[in-house]
């Protein structure tokens, strides 16, 4: 009996200390067979799971890797595109620089932002400003904007899902301004409506037919339509809808010769800590109760 007890105690032994080549005790002790295929068993097990977890370690590893990687590339066309601007701005050349310097910033927020779950509303709104000036020096005068921000909201206090606005605004430049020469606008409005924000974008440009806008609509909409048109928007509502619910998304309204507005529906329950929301309030009222003594 002792001296089957004793190999088995040997092989716990090595099994402690990861040692899994342990062989099995010979003995006619049905208690000690017992015990024998109970640590056999056990060392099985233990092995195993330690193999998976090194095989899950390293595909952990493989995925930071690949993640280094990716973000090689950016990162050298950011650094190259900063030596390019100060070569301009050391020639002179005003507006390459400024250029260069834009389209830096556009892609320093992507990097920021890449695998990020929010951002505050001011950041994305500098974002977008950094891609219409890029416009602007690219189209001059067919491409102007103006955002409207009531005085009472603080654009920093709200936090959405990042690289929202700019393919909207993109959209409206690319699609929406497609037909126009001159004098193309886009604005920008925040609206405070409880328990709601709306963000709205609209363009000046030739709008849709009711046809149109309809086929813009289901593409935007159906949740398993394979296709490359819209898939910014459609990206946007899924995004939206998946974070906030089936309540909230975007909507689409146009009209011919009258442009085209996308609205954004956002929780105001979600993206604003509660306390910064009452006094957001507060700062509304006092703001709307100046407004209407000035107007009397």
């Amino acid at each position: 009996i002792t001296d089957p007890i004793a190999s088995l105690s040997e092989n716990v032994r090595k099994v402690g200390y990861g040692d899994f080549r342990i062989q099995s005790v010979e003995t006619n002790v049905i208690e000690v067979k017992n015990l024998n295929q109970g640590v056999q068993k056990m060392a099985r097990r233990i092995e195993t799971l330690l193999q998976n977890v090194q095989e899950e370690e390293r595909k952990q590893h493989m995925i930071q890797l690949e993640l280094l990687q990716a973000q090689v590339s950016p990162h050298f066309l950011y650094n190259t595109l900063e030596t390019i601007r100060m070569q301009a701005v050391a020639h002179g050349n005003r507006d390459v620089s400024d250029s260069i310097n834009l389209l830096g910033k556009t892609m320093h927020y992507v990097l920021e932002n890449t695998g990020t779950e929010s951002t505050t509303i001011e950041k994305e709104i500098k974002h977008v400003i950094s891609y219409l000036e890029i416009q602007r020096l690219r189209f001059g005068d067919r491409v102007n904007y103006k955002i409207n921000v009531p005085p009472y909201l603080n654009l920093e206090q709200f936090h959405i899902l990042p690289l929202l606005l700019q393919p909207i605004v993109e959209n409206s430049i690319v699609h929406g301004l497609e037909g126009v020469t001159q004098n193309g606008h886009v604005e920008i409005s925040f609206i405070l409506e409880e328990p709601n924000l709306y963000v709205t974008i609209h363009d000046n440009g030739e709008g849709m037919d009711e046809e149109t806008l309809q086929k813009l609509k289901d593409r935007i909409y159906q949740k398993n339509l394979s296709t490359a048109s819209s898939i910014g928007l459609r990206n946007i509502n899924m995004r939206l809808t998946l974070m906030y619910g089936e309540d909230y998304g975007l909507e689409v309204d146009s009209k011919n010769s009258a442009g085209t507005t996308i609205t954004l529906t956002l929780p105001l329950s979600k993206i604003i800590d509660k306390n910064d929301l009452f006094d957001l309030y507060l700062m509304r009222d006092k703001y709307l109760e100046q407004e209407l003594e000035y107007d009397e």
